[in-house]
């Protein structure tokens, strides 16, 4: 689970500096959204001795809603999970869940640019996995600058996030590249389409009990970005990501290679 929505996932707890009238996310008040999201991924981690591979499908569906726009001029927004089923298969066998999280939600805040800032604590009250789903649905719309949106304009960012907590940091250094290649028209939604590719490097640490693990590596991806100006939220995402990482167990000085490779897709389905 650690590893959902990776591509999507980039949370730093940071102030918004966008304006409302540059946001390229708005929404209506009160309106539901609802988006259909898949993916499928795998991972191999290379241990001495052996190779774990495993692979994992996703098929969820979830409705956004805007409650408030905040006087920062970020929004809040209220994500409930319509259904949901999670298959992991591992080495130790089969795994499937989800289908208890119908109706299950989770408010959180958002910039303009697509960065969530904050989840509400209340999420801490579901199990793990149940958790895991909910933040991936928090984390579904692409970073965009919606100054940037105009026929044929192309831009470039850096950022850096930083994950974990106290001891177990991880940073990880950003740049994607966007490029506007046309426009169409899509249930009814005039949308620009935008090309979007990164790269990242990520070095820190993370903390399993007592145990110190030392992580550095790459990730590069890649997708395509259906932008509804009109809406003020996007129509769809494809995406892929190619993750390339070595774990260092410092106790032993283990290293440990991890490639993992992820497609996803979220797409409009009412709104």
């Amino acid at each position: 689970m650690k590893h959902l929505f990776a591509l999507l996932l980039c949370s730093a707890l940071a102030v918004s500096t966008v304006s409302a009238q540059d946001a390229a996310y708005r929404f209506e008040k009160d309106k539901e959204y609802t988006y259909l999201i898949e993916q499928t991924s795998m991972q191999m981690q290379e241990l001495p001795g052996q190779t774990i591979t495993v692979n994992g499908e996703l098929t969820m569906k979830a409705t956004y809603t805007l409650l408030e726009k905040m006087d920062s001029g970020n929004l809040k927004l209220k994500a409930t999970i319509v259904s949901a089923l999670m298959i992991n298969e591992t080495p130790n066998g089969t795994q499937t869940f989800g289908g208890d999280m119908a109706g299950k939600s989770a408010i959180f805040e958002m910039t303009g640019d697509g960065q969530v800032v904050d989840i509400d604590s209340s999420i801490r009250e579901i199990d793990s996995e149940g958790v895991g789903l909910l933040i991936g649905a928090t984390q579904i719309f692409p970073r965009l600058d919606g100054s940037k949106i105009t026929d044929g304009n192309s831009w470039t960012t850096s950022e850096a996030d930083t994950t974990g907590k106290g001891e177990g940091i991880i940073v990880e250094e950003t740049e994607r590249e966007y490029q506007i290649s046309g426009k169409k028209t899509v249930n009814g939604l005039d949308c620009f389409e935008i090309k979007l590719s990164s790269e990242s490097d990520r070095d820190g640490k993370m903390i399993n009990g007592e145990q110190e693990l030392m992580v550095n590596g790459t990730r590069n991806g890649k997708g395509t970005i259906l932008y509804a100006p009109a809406a003020g939220t996007i129509v769809s995402f494809d995406a892929e990501m190619n993750l390339d990482q070595i774990i260092v167990l410092t106790a032993n000085n283990t290293r440990i290679p991890v490639t993992a490779t992820q497609n996803a897709k979220v797409e409009l389905v009412a709104n």
